[in-house]
């Protein structure tokens, strides 16, 4: 086999990898609604609910039966062609621990979707997912070089905020997925972006060839959304469930620690990741210091989101999904800008760009609050 041949499989299949993520997921999104529905695995509706009926759960299968599917068959064929050969590389043990760490967070979530685990046993759960894969796959980023402080211990203290950072982000992944199509659609915007941040960098300085196969595995993902929200989107026919959201939110925690590890081929920088991030982090973090601000149990499960408040004001999911889809672009394309513009400080300012973005977010939520309270 010749190196135009290893070109022409590669990434045709790499094509037919993400066509198949996005049918794959779509049909077994529906089969998984179906064996929701026949046998009661569905959210019901509650004080923090925004349904309004009874719907399905575990469409998460689906998303993730997708994903999994397509990744395998892109992966194989990384593995049958010869090393010497190979147009993409990527690193058997990590993806081993990236795997482990994926299928740890589904199975959790899958088990709370069918079972309703304790909080303390699913947060437990998921910290086995986040320690081994954070320890066994090296995913911690050096965040200490001092002579005075011991190795051994510099090292405990990166893998510990790497899992810190992986479980917050998983959790408020989960958090925020209550709305139709709204975490789907975030996930798929944001694994977009992380890739096109890695393929852009690579035609920049000339070397796409170094692009690793667990980046490819983002569009991948991005795809498998796609097809779920044909299920998912306004109004929803099913929800992921925890299996879904425990699992996206992992991956999407884990891959800014691999693109400062250099593990993709190309560095995307914390900058880079939070900016594209920051739709999901700035709410999650405001309405956590919100909350504790007035004396609430964190633990507790609220309606309190920014998106949560603007349809309390009268706006439908399809008008607030709608807003957020272009902030989401707008974050994306930020950080874009920023990481590949030749400026000293070009991250920064598009990090200050997204910032500003939610700021005013929240100003016209707070403004339509307003606005409603003064009507009633």
């Amino acid at each position: 086999m010749d190196r135009g041949l290893a070109f022409i499989i590669t990434f045709g299949i790499f094509a037919v990898s993400m066509a198949l993520a996005m049918i794959a997921a779509e049909r077994l999104t529906a089969a998984a609604r179906s064996i929701a529905l026949r046998y009661g695995i569905v959210s019901h509706v509650t004080e923090r609910s925004s349904h309004t009926h009874d719907t399905a759960r575990l469409g998460g299968l689906g998303l993730c039966g997708g994903f999994a599917m397509a990744s395998a068959l892109f992966l194989a064929t990384l593995w049958v062609i010869p090393h010497t050969i190979a147009m993409v590389g990527f690193n058997p043990a990590l993806l081993g621990w990236l795997i482990f760490g994926w299928a740890g967070m589904f199975l959790t979530g899958l088990l709370d979707d069918l079972t309703d685990l304790k909080p303390l046993v699913k947060l437990a759960l998921m910290a086995i997912a986040a320690v081994g894969s954070v320890w066994g796959g090296g995913m911690a980023p050096q965040l200490i070089d001092s002579p005075f402080i011991p190795s051994r211990l510099q090292y405990a203290v990166e893998i510990a905020a790497a899992v810190v950072w992986v479980l917050f982000f998983t959790n408020g992944f989960n958090f925020m997925d209550g709305m139709d199509g709204f975490a789907a659609n975030f996930a798929r915007a944001a694994s977009a972006f992380m890739f096109l941040t890695v393929l852009i960098g690579g035609f920049i300085y000339k070397t796409p060839q170094y692009i690793r196969g667990e980046a490819y595995l983002l569009p991948i993902m991005a795809m498998a959304c796609w097809g779920f929200l044909h299920w998912n989107k306004p109004p929803a026919k099913v929800f992921m469930g925890d299996c879904g959201s425990l699992s996206l939110g992992y991956m999407l925690a884990v891959y800014p620690l691999l693109g400062m590890k250099h593990a993709l081929g190309q560095q995307v920088s914390a900058l880079t990741s939070a900016t594209i991030l920051m739709p999901f982090l700035f709410d999650v973090i405001l309405t956590l210091i919100r909350r504790a601000r007035r004396g609430e149990n964190l633990l507790k499960a609220h309606h309190s989101h920014l998106y949560q408040r603007l349809m309390q004001t009268g706006l439908t999911h399809a008008q607030v999904l709608s807003l957020n889809l272009r902030l989401f672009m707008l974050c994306g394309v930020a950080a874009l800008a920023g990481a590949h513009v030749r400026f000293a400080y070009g991250q920064w300012i598009g990090l200050l760009v997204a910032f500003a973005a939610m700021n005013w977010y929240w100003r016209y939520t707070l403004k339509r609050e307003k606005d409603a309270a003064a009507r009633a």
